[in-house]
């Protein structure tokens, strides 16, 4: 059966058309919640130098992804937010139809743990399933209703501006959010890992990195990612009070 799943997923789940061109070209991959493996292996037919770390909380499906992903790739039985310890070379990370069963605590941990294994201007690919106008649509219904055929708790669905302050929250800049097909609530968000702040510092010779254009999340007067950082003058004695 997890055959025929894979094959009508990749046949009819909108996603897989755009999912190639949304990535950008890396060597190493983490997938957070890799479920059976199949966007990876897709994405490994196509990139014949891809090596995929993955971390999967159910274990039927992280023995099938394991053995989809084969030698070029590792998949680990764990649930988010613990990650895999083997994170050296990790370029880029998936969390795809994953978020909603995590709580705020264990998201906001989830994405700090990956935040923590990407470098600077690394890139977090997310597919979320985010509320629309309409009342209940079908994919959350149907998701209601796996997540609790498996016993799990109700799914946690959440607005764009919420994922966003997440995401700005622990490291991402949201570079993009592609909107859903026609009829679907289930919306690609494409982030960055911003640079760390660092000491200051009176020179810098660190250019500025590519990916660092455009809007990105600064706090107020704040330098963009890979600038130098300006160090403030002492600030002069108070006065002197009355006699």
């Amino acid at each position: 059966h997890v055959r025929l799943f894979a094959r009508f997923k990749v046949r009819l789940d909108p996603m897989f058309p755009r999912l190639d061109a949304l990535l950008e070209p890396v060597d190493r991959l983490l997938d957070v919640g890799c479920g059976f493996g199949v966007p990876a292996a897709w994405l490994m037919e196509r990139r014949p130098e891809l090596t995929v770390l993955a971390a999967e909380a159910d274990e039927e499906r992280a023995l099938v992804a394991s053995r989809a992903l084969g030698d070029r790739g590792a998949v680990h039985h764990m649930a988010a937010p613990d990650l895999p310890s083997d994170l050296e070379g990790v370029q880029a990370a998936l969390m795809l139809d994953m978020v909603h069963h995590l709580d705020d605590a264990a998201l906001a941990s989830t994405l700090e743990a990956v935040r923590g294994a990407l470098p600077d201007g690394g890139q977090l690919l997310m597919r979320v399933t985010v509320p629309g106008d309409r009342r209940r649509a079908w994919e959350r219904r149907l998701e209601d209703f796996n997540v609790r055929l498996r016993g799990q708790e109700r799914p946690r669905f959440r607005t764009l501006a919420q994922l966003t302050a997440l995401l700005q929250g622990h490291g991402f800049q949201l570079q993009l959010s592609a909107a859903p097909p026609p009829g679907r609530e289930t919306t690609c968000l494409v982030s960055r890992a911003v640079a760390r702040a660092q000491p200051c510092s009176r020179a810098s010779t660190s250019a500025p990195q590519p990916w660092a254009s455009g809007p990105r999340f600064c706090s107020p007067g704040s330098p963009p990612p890979g600038s130098p950082l300006p160090c403030a003058a002492a600030p002069p004695p108070p006065p002197a009070p009355p006699h």
